[in-house]
């Protein structure tokens, strides 16, 4: 069945109970119960991150068609809520996904991130104190793992095995040096703390 024909139509909201990143989209369905979580790209990763159950869904109004609907998520989702560092969607809403635009944003938002740090440094340290909690705290859940060979050792007959595979092998970069190119922005970068992106 198409969309404009479902029962319901309305728009919501997605928000992550850890750090308040949100998302907002519209939905077109005959059950309300159908557990639709939302489909936004960034949306997806964050849920495979932190896990669905980090997450809720607030219905914020219904709309009589699909058309109206489209035209609500347009009026909510606009370049102003696209700056916002919280928010999760990439497109503007009511037009799907546009991918030159989403890059744009993209880009704003990283770099309006970099001003804050830079500009705020309570800011910054609060942030990295929070993410670091989060991230702590999924570790622990077994949710995320950094290191998977933590609190482990290979034993003698492995070590001997690997010995053994790699003798008289030829190393990755023998013969092999940086270009004149290369050396200067290393050169500039160590000497001037330079970011890499400015040199």
């Amino acid at each position: 069945m198409a969309r404009q024909e479902k029962k319901y139509h309305y728009i919501y909201k997605i928000t992550n109970v850890l750090n308040n990143k949100y998302y907002i989209g519209m939905h077109s369905t005959d059950d309300l119960g159908d557990g639709y979580l939302g489909s936004g790209r960034k949306l997806a990763k964050a849920k495979k991150r932190y896990g669905k159950e980090n997450f809720k869904k607030y219905i914020l109004e219904f709309l009589s068609n699909r058309s109206s609907l489209k035209e609500r998520e347009k009026q909510l989702v606009n370049k102003s809520t696209l700056k916002d560092l919280l928010c999760m969607n990439l497109a503007i809403g009511g037009s799907g996904w546009d991918i030159a635009e989403a890059k744009r944003y993209s880009k704003r938002g990283i770099l309006a991130q970099r001003k804050l740090w830079k500009e705020n440094g309570d800011w910054a340290k609060k942030n990295r104190q929070r993410s670091s909690r989060t991230m702590s705290r999924l570790h622990k859940q077994g949710k995320i793992n950094y290191n998977t060979f933590s609190g482990k050792s290979h034993t003698s007959e492995t070590i001997q095995k690997m010995k053994d595979s790699h003798a008289g092998s030829i190393p990755w970069n023998k013969g092999k040096s940086w270009s004149k190119k290369v050396k200067n922005k290393i050169s500039k970068r160590l000497k001037g703390n330079i970011p890499w992106n400015k040199i």
